[in-house]
């Protein structure tokens, strides 16, 4: 029989809660600042700034691939107007 700790599943819990909208893991506080902007701005529609905002995201984090993935569909999305 295996009892999780619940110290354990309050943990778990705080990472689900933690997970920013957009569903892009980030590391570091100043991409999280940018990634909240660009997925305010792709909310509404606003690819120019989605597009700026997760440029900035990028230079915070250049390996995450999730951040280049969201870019790439911004830029999807300016190209088909």
């Amino acid at each position: 029989m295996c009892i999780r700790d619940s110290s354990e599943d309050r943990v778990q819990e705080m990472r689900r809660s933690m997970r920013p909208p957009g569903g892009v893991m980030l590391r570091s506080s100043k991409a999280r600042v940018f990634f909240a902007r660009a997925h305010r701005a792709m909310q509404s529609q606003d690819w120019a700034q989605a597009k700026l905002n997760l440029q900035m995201a990028l230079q915070n984090e250049p390996d995450n691939d999730a951040l280049k993935a969201k870019l790439e569909e911004v830029l999807d999305r300016m190209k088909s107007g």
